[in-house]
């Protein structure tokens, strides 16, 4: 094999550099899964909030999977030096710059003040939670799976306390039904989202680094698959 490239260079370089993307990955992914499960237990929340959470969270947990399945498609391509898997592996990775490129975008966004627009959803909807049955289901079913009251706690609450704030409520159970005198309250339910913007954050940075990463794999990936022909 001619070393057009520096091919042994790019090789330890190609097999280096995807070790590191698999952690990245990883990071992703471990990311990903806290987002989403938050998202499952909180989705009332953010349903208040007018944030469409779910599908971001979504979407990061399947990229974080997508990068560790390329990098380990890197390393070995590179290890056994196949050029059809390079030139798969280079392809893939185009097409992953892409859908994170809407990854960092969307978490930006989603990041913009995400903890104002939830503790003003759950505030206003514990204001008309007299009015509106759907909102108290929502406010019960929130406050139940996350096992919190209000956002500050149950002084949120102006005149009684929803049974979920003291875990006295069930799914199917009256949805007005109230805390008896005395009885034990959550916390508010501002704890349960505070690391909410450091998950995004973090995200959003993991997202730059490996756009970064991979436009340097592609060269390599191509200048590997060149030689290795």
């Amino acid at each position: 094999m001619a070393q057009t490239c520096g091919s042994s260079i790019i090789k330890l370089a190609l097999i280096i550099v995807n070790c590191v993307f698999l952690v990245l990955g990883g990071v992703v992914t471990y990311v990903g899964y806290h987002l989403t499960d938050l998202s499952n237990k909180a989705d009332g929340a953010f349903n208040l909030a007018d944030i469409n959470f779910k599908s971001i969270s979504w979407v990061i947990l399947a990229v974080g999977i997508v990068i560790i399945l390329i990098a380990a498609l890197g390393f070995f391509g590179s290890c056994c030096e196949i050029s059809a898997m390079l030139n798969l592996y280079g392809f893939l990775l185009i097409a992953l710059i892409a859908a994170e490129i809407y990854v960092v975008v969307r978490s930006i966004k989603s990041n913009d003040n995400i903890d104002d627009k939830i503790k003003n959803g759950i505030l206003k909807a514990i204001n008309e939670m007299n009015n509106n049955t759907k909102t108290t289901v929502v406010l019960q079913e929130i406050q139940s799976k996350l096992k919190c009251c209000g956002w500050n706690g149950s002084q949120d609450y102006k005149d009684g306390v929803l049974a979920s704030c003291c875990g006295k409520w069930n799914e199917g159970n009256d949805p007005n039904e109230l805390c008896p005198a005395g009885a034990r309250m959550e916390d508010g339910c501002k704890s349960k989202f505070e690391n909410l913007t450091g998950y995004l954050g973090s995200s959003t940075a993991t997202g730059i680094i490996a756009i970064l990463v991979q436009l340097v794999l592609i060269f390599a990936a191509c200048c590997l698959a060149r030689d290795a022909r």
